[in-house]
């Protein structure tokens, strides 16, 4: 519906609204469509397109031009900037995406190092990753590069909107956990496991049959009452600092022992030192799991993290050719000195699934400042763990703030 002077209502077919669409495109840039169908003529040569639905969703929208960037909101209200929020220039498709300072430094610490001052600021970005994909020397697939053109997008809303400040490696971070998982659990990668960028989302858990394989040290279980043995799940819950300023981080764990054991279950939450990232937190998350089952003396347990990025690279075992992020190969090579923590019982799990260890995690944050604090439910049995789990320390500034057992 369109308003002119002299007319109330305009009412436009569906021909004509495609007509005036393609005629207000910029000069010299091709229509969404022919994006699509330069990649049809490929033959299918940048592969078969797997993309989580969110970032699908994204990429529709940026390939048709209906991004609410501020130079295409401010056209429908005044209250809407058309600056950019983080270096106030005029936030185009292509400022936002390819040449923003934070969106030159996320694309040149990636993998292939692009460089994005040699595209011009005046192409629109399906013709920057058309160049992308048509370089032969450029080894990023189309997967990897709307995934990341997505964590950029999400940051950009974070930043106007929430004030919340992305690093370049919360980025990548965020994109390499999209990609990691699998298309059955695409849909809860982004709340990341590891930072706190997205909102949570959930998934039906497929029940996996007694008769199937063992699944991989890494990959993901869909199902853990089916696991033997102790198991502990662990999580936790950081916020970044104002500034770039160094923060604890909330970490949880929960243990479950098995009914045959007069106590059987453990929640702890504790303090981490200073991080930097929410994977260093998780790491830390981790090891703070490993000294616990250390302590309590428990044998062939099996780590549950809903970060997939950690799990796989703990469950590699291979710090020379797979060693993670710089800022957790430290806490790697402690956990893997541990004498409870065995790799190849390291798995991944969605968000829904270690729900008690986040709560230890947000707990954690909400006590910290406060002394400890220990409740036993088992002490007719004259078993009691609090006094073991509270000697738990991984560093000098990591404190228990809070234990259960029952």
């Amino acid at each position: 519906m369109m308003k002119f002077a002299g007319y109330t209502h305009l009412m436009l077919s569906a021909q004509q609204k495609v007509h005036i669409s393609v005629s207000c495109r910029l000069p010299g840039t091709p229509p969404g469509d022919q994006f699509l169908a330069r990649r049809r003529k490929s033959g299918g040569r940048y592969g078969k397109i797997n993309l989580a639905p969110r970032v699908k969703t994204f990429a529709w929208r940026l390939i048709r031009r209906a991004l609410a960037t501020g130079a295409r909101a401010s056209k429908f209200s005044k209250h809407i900037a058309k600056e950019c929020s983080r270096c106030g220039m005029l936030e185009t498709d292509s400022h936002l995406l390819f040449h923003c300072p934070f969106a030159k430094a996320v694309w040149f610490s990636s993998s292939v190092g692009l460089k994005t001052d040699a595209f011009d600021t005046k192409l629109y970005p399906s013709n920057i990753i058309q160049s992308i994909l048509q370089n032969s020397q450029s080894k990023m697939s189309i997967d990897k590069i709307f995934t990341t053109l997505w964590c950029i997008w999400k940051a950009r809303n974070d930043y106007r909107f929430n004030g919340k400040n992305w690093s370049v490696l919360q980025v990548h971070h965020a994109a390499n956990a999209l990609l990691s998982c699998s298309i059955e659990d695409q849909t809860t990668a982004c709340s990341v496991a590891f930072f706190h960028a997205g909102p949570k989302a959930y998934v039906q858990a497929k029940p996996i049959s007694r008769q199937e394989t063992t699944p991989s040290p890494g990959t993901t279980v869909k199902d853990t009452s089916n696991i033997p043995g102790p198991i502990i799940f662990t999580d936790a819950a950081w916020l970044p600092g104002r500034d770039g300023q160094l923060v604890s981080a909330g970490l949880g764990i929960f243990i479950q022992f098995g009914e045959d054991r007069p106590c059987s279950q453990v929640y702890v939450s504790a303090v981490s030192p200073l991080v930097s990232s929410a994977i260093q937190a998780e790491a830390f998350g981790l090891l703070f799991a490993t000294k616990a089952a250390e302590v309590l003396q428990i044998k062939r347990a099996t780590f549950l993290t809903d970060n997939a990025v950690l799990a796989k690279v703990v469950a590699s075992q291979d710090l020379l050719n797979d060693p993670g992020h710089w800022t957790i190969r430290p806490q790697l090579a402690e956990i893997a000195a541990t004498s409870s923590f065995d790799a190849t019982r390291t798995f991944h799990i969605s968000r829904s699934l270690n729900f008690k260890a986040h709560h230890q995690a947000k707990l954690a944050l909400k006590l910290q400042g406060r002394s400890l604090y220990s409740r036993c439910l088992n002490s007719a049995s004259g078993v009691c763990l609090n006094s073991d789990v509270t000697s738990v320390c991984t560093e000098p500034e990591c404190r228990v703030l809070f234990v259960k057992c029952c």
